[in-house]
């Protein structure tokens, strides 16, 4: 069996601990590796301490009997994009992303980035409720 893997991209700024421990659920369930995206500007956070927040987050997941890595973009660029492209070269199984909750007097719409996941990833999407990793106008915060 070849092993497939859940992307999960890790919110810039924001506890990720909501979608990160969805992620430990389900890939507990399936023995799958975690993959956790990282999109960052080091225009806004150093690299110490990018890999300061790798650190914290290697150090809970080391708690599990998980195996996982993480990936870092530093380039800017679409998050839907790198999302699809960590899930192939990882073979994913499933993207993990949250969105926050529907603002009061707001319509609700999904966003570009989350419509333009939605058709391109490689595999399934999973949208729970959580850190916000979207904008309100659809673009990922980095």
């Amino acid at each position: 069996m070849v092993n497939v893997a859940i992307v999960v991209p890790i919110p810039s700024g924001m506890p990720a601990d909501r979608i990160l421990n969805r992620a430990i659920e389900i890939a507990t369930q399936g023995d799958f590796p975690i993959v956790g995206l990282l999109v960052r500007s080091l225009a806004e956070q150093s690299q110490h301490e990018i890999d300061d927040e790798i650190d914290q987050l290697s150090d809970l997941l080391e708690k599990t009997d998980l195996a996982f890595r993480f990936e870092t973009r530093v380039d800017g660029g679409e998050l839907a994009g790198h999302l699809c492209d960590v899930a192939q070269e990882h073979n994913a199984e499933l993207i993990i992303v949250s969105l926050p909750p529907k603002p009061a007097n707001a319509s609700v719409h999904l966003g570009d980035q989350v419509q333009k996941l939605l058709v391109d990833a490689p595999c399934e999407v999973l949208v729970v409720r959580g850190a916000d990793i979207f904008t309100d106008s659809g673009s990922e915060e980095l």
